[in-house]
């Protein structure tokens, strides 16, 4: 029964075969791109100027 209801509720967003395997195609792209880049900072306690230097570096773009 809950297959059912999820599949109703679907059926509004995507009401043809052609739009879900469009949508299905775009996410499936979106998956396969590369992620941004990520920084992690620790143990910075009061370096505030090279914390300042890091976020401005404008690394990995």
């Amino acid at each position: 029964m809950r297959d059912l209801d999820y599949l109703t509720l679907l059926s509004h967003e995507y009401p043809s075969a052609e739009k879900t395997a469009a949508e299905i195609i775009n996410l499936r792209a979106l998956c396969g791109m590369p992620k941004g880049t990520e920084y992690f900072f620790s143990d910075l306690h009061g370096e505030h100027q090279a914390f300042i230097h890091m976020l401005r570096s404008c690394s990995g773009i």
